[in-house]
């Protein structure tokens, strides 16, 4: 596994502790929404052996209706907020699982450098 990725399982470890749910796996996403799904970064080299990376976070509601995707949303985004500095949140959809419908989500930007330990 190449530190980007440990980066990654880390920060959905460290959103899981702080009281925000959160998985790197699509398939735990299912059972565990609302919450924030951490997949692989946009990623810019950088020499000395660390990257600027640019997380896209799913910020995943549990329901297709709006009213309550929306609080669902809104209350992920400010606890979100708490734990780290995001940068930006973009509305979307996100289908969890194969047969499902889309559930509103946001797709969230949040940018870090990462070193190779």
């Amino acid at each position: 596994m190449g530190f980007v990725q440990d980066r990654g399982l880390e920060l959905a470890a460290e959103l899981d502790a702080a009281g925000v749910a959160a998985t790197a796996d699509p398939a735990q996403a299912v059972g565990l929404a609302p919450c924030v799904l951490v997949g692989p970064p946009s990623q810019e080299a950088r020499h000395y052996g660390g990257r600027v990376v640019s997380w896209r976070l799913i910020v995943l509601s549990s329901t297709a209706d709006p009213a309550q995707a929306w609080d669902q949303l809104d209350d992920l985004l400010d606890a979100l907020a708490a734990v780290i500095p995001w940068e930006r949140a973009d509305p979307t959809a996100y289908t969890l699982a194969t047969g499902t419908e889309a559930v509103p989500a946001y797709a969230v930007t949040y940018t870090e450098t990462v070193t190779e330990d």
